[in-house]
């Protein structure tokens, strides 16, 4: 059976292009639970090494049961937010292959958003920090082993 094409969720691609600030929700592939099967600390590492051996400035990310956010400051013009969240999904998703029994570790579509102020960029932040407390998975975001980036670790501190 085929399909019909599906409508894109995307802005214009030239929006994409950097310089700019970007915010991106992945979930994991059939709700995987990555907490649970304990897959976080790897998923983890594998941000790290990828924003350090990468172009990537990640501000901040937050890994949830079932899904990722991230904020990603795009600082060169031929940087483009999409390509760079198909890129960081390609390389975790490879270098996480060997310790999963799984198909696939990412959905296919993501949600995204182009953030265009400091206003903005705060109150994603306050929202990414407080997703834990949300879910009752902790009650103070301070004590979410899955967070990092600059900006969490200004927060921290606060």
């Amino acid at each position: 059976m085929k399909f019909p094409k599906r409508k894109s969720i995307r802005l214009a691609r030239e929006l994409y292009q950097g310089p700019m600030i970007g915010m991106a929700t992945i979930c994991f592939f059939d709700r995987l639970n990555v907490i649970e099967n304990k897959l976080a600390p790897h998923l983890t590492s594998q941000i790290v090494n990828i924003s350090k051996k990468s172009d990537i400035n990640i501000l901040l990310y937050c890994i949830m049961p079932d899904h990722l956010h991230l904020i990603l400051n795009i600082e060169h013009t031929d940087q483009n937010f999409l390509d760079t969240i198909t890129y960081f999904k390609r390389k975790t998703a490879f270098e996480l292959k060997e310790k999963l029994s799984l198909k696939q570790l990412w959905q296919d579509r993501f949600i995204d958003r182009i953030i265009r102020d400091e206003k903005e960029l705060e109150k994603l932040v306050r929202y990414i920090l407080d997703n834990p407390v949300r879910k009752n998975l902790v009650n103070d975001y301070k004590h979410w082993p899955y967070f990092g980036g600059k900006y969490y670790d200004y927060y921290r501190r606060r």
